[in-house]
């Protein structure tokens, strides 16, 4: 196998190319851990610089605010704290409790997997494959019930190789939940405020209470700012028509949109401060936003483990950047340098297809990196 043959953005094909390229496939010279750590960096590094991972999210911000913090919750809007509830509560969309599976493992099947017993997950859990010699090229999705909340039924596996029904092998099913619930307390009112914000949530919210009981929050009450979003390359607002926002520079943002802290209207710009994005002007009511989101990718721990980098071009520069930074430990800088160059062309080839092409439309487009 060479360092140019792609099998997917997992865990066991990056080792394999990544000790191709630096010529140390006994293991003598880097660990298996020190090499998981500089790939699962170089996936950090090839997402941003491709765009590969790019998702449209769909919010509604309410008016009067200026400014959304990425990865919490960020607003909860008279939500009453549940009747006869335990406090304290929390705001989840990304938790749960880990289920447990089985795989069938019949020679010459598909794989199918069984849920021994189902955890409770607001969102589609992260699902990978671990254990055994032999590792799994396969993509796994999760079936939920509806309406959420609901337990974990089944995992559809809808790519496989064979290659564990072919070694006789049968591997752990783990479940993984996504993200760390954000806390609220009583207002004082009867109502819900927040006291601290989540992590790594997406999509709805539900409160949960000291004795695990599920209350909905109402629709448009809260909302949150993925806290994987690598950076934002465009927002759409919709005020009955789209209107395209501008991406600027913070400083050029303070400058031109907040002198008039009062001043409300349609927005029609926004940049990016730390993990906080901020529209101009201050909207004037609750509009809906579409944005153009790069992501960072989940960290691959298993070597069965598959990813979510799926275009092709975009993973080759992984092993290379990997490569680097493990030379760069040894002290090589002249090996070191010749990897990231290596890396950088490959990056360039991969922006030049269509499909991870991102907007140069405006020339103060600097929030990309």
């Amino acid at each position: 196998m060479s360092a140019y043959t792609d099998n997917g953005d997992v865990l066991w094909a990056y080792l394999i190319d990544t000790r191709t390229l630096l010529h140390d496939a006994s293991g003598d010279y880097f660990t298996d851990p020190q090499l998981v750590n500089f790939i699962n960096q170089a996936r950090v590094h090839t997402a941003v610089d491709t765009g590969c991972l790019r998702t449209r999210e769909t919010v509604t911000f309410p008016a009067g605010i200026e400014q959304f913090a990425i990865g919490g919750v960020y607003q909860l809007t008279n939500v009453a704290v549940p009747a006869g509830g335990t406090a304290p509560y929390s705001l989840v969309s990304g938790g749960g409790a880990t289920a447990a599976a089985k795989l069938g493992n019949t020679p010459g099947a598909s794989l199918s997997v069984g849920v021994v017993s189902g955890g409770t997950y607001y969102q589609p859990p992260l699902v990978t494959f671990d254990g055994g010699s032999v590792p799994l090229s396969a993509v796994a999705t999760t079936v939920l019930g509806s309406p959420l909340p609901a337990a974990v039924t089944q995992v559809v596996v809808n790519q496989d190789a064979g290659l564990y029904a072919a070694g006789s092998v049968t591997p752990s099913v783990v479940f993984t939940p996504a993200g760390v619930a954000g806390a609220a307390v009583d207002d004082g009112t009867g109502h819900l405020m927040v006291s601290a914000q989540g992590s790594g949530q997406v999509g709805g919210v539900v409160i949960q209470d000291a004795a695990g009981v599920i209350t909905s929050v109402p629709a448009g009450s809260a909302s949150i700012l993925n806290a994987r979003i690598a950076s934002i390359d465009q927002i759409t607002c919709n005020v009955g028509y789209r209107i395209a926002l501008r991406n600027m520079a913070y400083s050029d943002f303070n400058i031109a949109y907040r002198g008039q802290p009062n001043y409300q209207a349609w927005p029609n710009a926004f940049a990016i401060y730390g993990d906080t994005l901020f529209l101009g002007p201050v909207p004037a009511n609750a509009y809906t936003y579409e944005l153009d989101c790069l992501l960072y990718p989940l960290p691959l721990s298993s070597v069965g483990q598959m990813g979510e980098i799926a275009d092709r071009m975009s993973r080759q520069p992984v092993p290379y950047y990997a490569a680097y930074l493990a030379r760069l430990s040894q002290g090589e800088a002249d090996q070191a340098s010749q990897f990231l160059q290596l890396y950088q062309r490959m990056v360039a080839a991969a922006v030049n297809r269509f499909t991870t092409r991102l907007s140069q439309l405006w020339p103060d487009n600097e929030n990309l990196y």
